[in-house]
């Protein structure tokens, strides 16, 4: 949540993190944009990847079969029981 708001924030094209520098000069252009705050536990798949992937990798990286941790997250997601996060 505190990335969102730091992208939120009026001074934000300005700020000093170049990537939220990026993102706000995206969501300035003419077009409709919208976030969603989607809980980790709910992106189980997409947190693995993003783990696993090499920040010095330019290429994009193919998989054909997936992992056996990921194919049961897969299989979480499509048949496993709604994520529930407890509100604060």
């Amino acid at each position: 949540m505190e990335a969102l708001k730091l992208i939120q924030e009026p001074t934000s094209s300005h700020s000093s993190i170049s990537l939220v520098r990026a993102i706000a000069t995206m969501v300035e252009k003419d077009w409709s944009v919208h976030f969603q705050s989607i809980p980790r536990e709910a992106n189980k798949v997409a947190d693995l990847l993003a783990k696993l992937a090499d920040p010095l990798q330019t290429t994009v990286t193919i998989l054909d079969q997936p992992s056996n941790v990921l194919n049961t997250l897969l299989h979480r997601d499509v048949f496993g029981p709604p994520y529930c996060r407890p509100k604060h």
